[in-house]
């Protein structure tokens, strides 16, 4: 097991250098310019010249890259922002939070729904029930997730005004984002809780015992 573990976490470092090569890729070929994000358009020559000089991005993308890659495993660095000055880290570590709250949430709606859900279709396979579950399952994960929270804003926010479109200072702000993410914890549960309990007893110790009058 420790094994295991410690193979999946080595198999991390070549997947985490691949999405660091992707985003300088796509630095590298994108028309925005950090620096003028960060002292504006009109800044002048000179000061554009002077803080690329500063944030090293007057060095070739490849020394960037490595130079990046070693602050990052050696330090723990993951830079700067350059739309808030503020350290990556600290950007990242003061929504945790959230994400973690939204996760719990998520996940723990997902599971009590879905999974009794998954369960009784199985149980009830072939009836209208099962047909009602497959088929909202199957509808609502052909669904993106960004499309789909668009749409809850579209419906509750702006039509039905219910609910708030943004921030989550109160309990309400919280319902939409719950709700959007929960959905697709909710299809996933249900089809393999589903799969998992016809698979189980459509085997020979479930019929033995159905056949000895167990229900």
């Amino acid at each position: 097991m420790v094994r295991y573990v410690i193979r999946r976490l080595l198999m991390l470092i070549p997947v985490l250098l691949g999405v660091m090569l992707i985003v300088f890729f796509f630095q590298t070929v994108s028309k925005d310019d950090p620096v003028k994000i960060l002292l504006g358009q009109g800044a002048l020559e000179e000061d554009v010249i002077a803080m690329r000089k500063k944030l090293g991005l007057d060095q070739p993308v490849v020394v960037q890259y490595f130079r990046y890659v070693w602050n990052f495993f050696t330090k723990g660095d993951l830079g700067t922002s350059y739309t808030t000055g503020r350290p990556v880290f600290e950007e990242i570590m003061s929504r945790f939070p959230y994400t973690l709250k939204l996760a719990l949430l998520s996940v723990t709606i997902g599971s009590v729904i879905g999974i009794p859900l998954g369960i009784i279709s199985a149980v009830k396979q072939n009836t209208w029930f099962d047909n009602a579950v497959r088929g909202f399952t199957v509808f609502m994960s052909s669904f993106p997730g960004f499309w789909l929270a668009l749409l809850l804003i579209i419906v509750f926010a702006v039509k039905l005004d219910w609910l708030p479109s943004n921030g989550i200072s109160d309990p309400a702000g919280w319902v939409l984002p719950v709700v959007c993410v929960s959905i697709g914890t909710i299809t996933g549960l249900t089809r393999t809780t589903r799969a998992s309990v016809l698979e189980t007893i459509h085997q020979d110790f479930v019929r033995t015992a159905r056949a000895k009058g167990q229900r």
